[in-house]
């Protein structure tokens, strides 16, 4: 199985859509304001997010903060309303090593989930530098980090992922 962990922030949803008026969102979007959305995704980071999972056939595991708001059942309520076309299959869980190292925290995650699953096909996408605290195997070689203002949209990013999955 191949496996993109997913963060939603700086990955999905760039800085733009953060700064964006929630009243105004809401106002325009009853689903979002029922499930308290706070902002859209990125049309054009979802078309390159929906073309990677149709090129690659993986899998999404949300790695982002959005877990601990939404559950999976509103999360893929979330991805359809954005135009995402493949549901989230699970959420990593919650197990912080550090009161406040974010990072720490979320590379603990992704790779309790790693090895919980045996995965060997797998990405980790993330706007955190989670590089250097990805110490199991070749986890490191399977992160790619982006630009909290560009996501996806970054150029070679796509390919990048692509060719992660695809080895």
């Amino acid at each position: 199985m191949k496996v993109i962990f997913l963060d939603i922030d700086g990955v999905v949803a760039t800085e733009e859509q953060f700064m964006r008026n929630r009243v105004n969102f809401w106002k325009k979007y009853e689903w979002a304001k029922e499930l308290g959305v706070p902002y859209p995704f990125d049309e054009k980071c979802v078309k390159i997010l929906n073309e990677i999972v149709e090129e690659t056939g993986a899998e999404i595991v949300v790695s982002s903060d959005w877990r601990h708001h939404w559950g999976l059942v509103e999360l893929a309520e979330i991805f359809k309303h954005n135009g995402i076309n493949k549901m989230p299959r699970s959420v990593t869980k919650n197990k912080p090593v550090s009161f406040s190292w974010l990072e720490k925290n979320r590379a603990n995650e992704v790779l309790d989930f790693i090895n919980h699953f045996d995965l060997k096909q797998f990405v980790i996408l993330d706007d955190l530098n989670l590089k250097d605290l990805l110490d199991k195997g070749d986890a490191r070689d399977k992160f790619v980090r982006t630009k909290d203002n560009q996501g996806l949209k970054e150029a070679g990013i796509k390919k990048k992922i692509i060719d992660i999955l695809n080895k």
